[in-house]
């Protein structure tokens, strides 16, 4: 098991991998946790952070809508297609 897990490690090393934390802070992680700010209810973007990361976004979501949310979607493309998240925002819905 522990080769297995190096091994997947070692490959993210030649992978581009971009991660987007929420910053709209409902749900109860915000108060059994007591979370630190900013984060999205459930998990502090200083959690998302870590070093070999590609690119990493933050949005105004919660962790919830992060799955649902279409601006989210769009990034995901973008970064799937370009190695980074788009800085541009879009206006209207």
């Amino acid at each position: 098991m522990a080769e297995s897990a190096s091994n997947w490690a070692a490959s993210l090393e030649s992978r581009d991998i971009g991660v987007i934390a929420g910053t709209l802070s409902v749900g109860l992680g915000r108060i059994v946790a007591k979370l630190p700010t900013p984060n999205d209810g459930s998990v502090a973007v200083t959690e998302t952070r870590w070093s070999g990361l590609t690119d990493h976004l933050t949005l105004a979501a919660t962790h919830t809508t992060l799955v649902t949310s279409r601006e989210v979607a769009d990034q995901i493309a973008h970064f799937l297609n370009h190695a980074e998240f788009s800085r541009e925002r879009k206006s209207g819905p």
